[in-house]
């Protein structure tokens, strides 16, 4: 999947064959396929749900650094959805989280999975790993970030990111730990170009993302 980070390293590894997450139906940006965006973006009305029937998949990725003891590792972990029939693998919503840190790397599934609570979230002002809270992220036929770059920028005071539950499934035999993530979330997102550069356009997301985040590092 194609996508922008500034983080040291990025993998992206799909898990459309996740499964087990909680399915609610008591709101309008709500559905019932194992995971989903429901929403609107700039003002259209999406779903982009994973069913029989649909194109859209999962993506995992994870970005920072590994640290020798005792120096401590940092890692931001997002989880997002896109259609895999397109050429580019667009549209894309994705939901990052962080910072995750460890010394020990043997305690580091357990601080993973520690770290995905529910309730409100702040949104992260930089694209850096190492602040904690959460970002937003949109592609199609450019890139949009609630955070950007290094220089920082807050969200409007209306706009939030609420996580609903998390569901924490350990790690077991040939299967990394992760975490099937469900957010309410309004943000403002910020367009870059195809060369990573600010063009100055803005669209607001608004609706609710459900789907799994893996501890690929």
């Amino acid at each position: 999947m194609k996508k922008i980070t500034s983080y040291v390293c990025c993998l992206i590894i799909a898990i459309a064959t996740l499964s087990g997450c909680k399915k609610d139906s008591s709101s309008s940006n709500s559905s019932n396929a194992d995971y989903y965006f429901v929403g609107k973006i700039s003002g259209t009305s999406v779903r982009y749900e994973i069913k029989s029937s649909s194109t859209f998949q999962t993506a995992t990725s994870a970005g920072g650094f590994l640290a020798t003891p005792p120096d401590t590792s940092e890692h931001a972990y997002e989880g997002g959805i896109y259609d895999a029939a397109d050429v580019d693998e667009v549209p894309y919503v994705g939901i990052n989280f962080q910072t995750v840190r460890w010394v020990d790397y043997a305690q580091s599934d357990s601080l993973f999975l520690a770290h995905f609570t529910t309730g409100s979230k702040s949104f992260l002002t930089t694209s850096d790993v190492g602040p904690d809270g959460v970002s937003i992220s949109y592609e199609a036929s450019n890139f949009y970030y609630s955070s950007v770059g290094a220089v920082g920028i807050s969200q409007p005071a209306s706009n939030s990111v609420n996580v609903i539950s998390v569901e924490k499934v350990p790690a077991a035999l040939g299967m990394n730990a992760y975490v099937n993530v469900k957010a309410e979330i309004k943000a403002l997102l910020y367009e870059y170009d195809a060369n990573g550069d600010l063009t100055g356009n803005t669209i607001e997301i608004d609706g609710t993302i459900l789907v799994p985040i893996e501890k690929t590092l």
